[in-house]
């Protein structure tokens, strides 16, 4: 049976250690440390910072609050609270479109609670789940809206 353990894995250089019969073997590698320059954002959709109100639901935490974008893209949102979930809780999201027209509703997923906005802002980013292209269009149309 082997049994591996990495030296500072880290570093550009290291060492792992193999261990046969109770021999220890050492391989020395070097590779290439690769990582995404400061300004690299994952986002699939670019983000626009726009306040639009919305309801937050979320009935599994006995939570709903009236809220605001911090930020928006057609695929997630940044929302001030000063109360957040748990990182995974789901939630539902209401878009408020004007009083001639039906709410506009997502199903989400908190993937991060904690500052935005340089530190200024408390709240939770949610991620929309499975969107339609019908509703990323009326999602970019309101964010389009709100921005003029």
């Amino acid at each position: 049976m082997s049994d591996c353990c990495l030296r500072d894995p880290y570093a550009a250089n290291f060492s792992i250690y193999l261990y046969f019969g109770g021999l220890p073997r050492c391989y020395s590698q070097t590779v290439e440390v690769v990582s995404d320059p400061p300004s690299f954002d994952r986002r699939a959709r670019p983000r626009v910072s726009v306040a639009i109100e919305l309801k937050l639901r979320a009935p599994e935490h006995r939570y709903q609050i009236m809220s605001s974008t911090v930020d928006l893209s057609t695929h997630g949102a940044f929302v001030r609270t000063s109360r957040t979930l748990p990182v995974g809780a789901p939630v539902t999201v209401a878009f408020n479109r004007g009083s001639e027209r039906n709410p506009l509703m997502f199903e989400a997923e908190v993937v991060r609670a904690g500052l935005a906005d340089g530190g200024r802002q408390q709240g939770m980013a949610l991620r929309f789940k499975d969107v339609s292209d019908m509703e990323e269009s009326l999602l970019s149309e309101l964010i389009d809206r709100h921005r003029s």
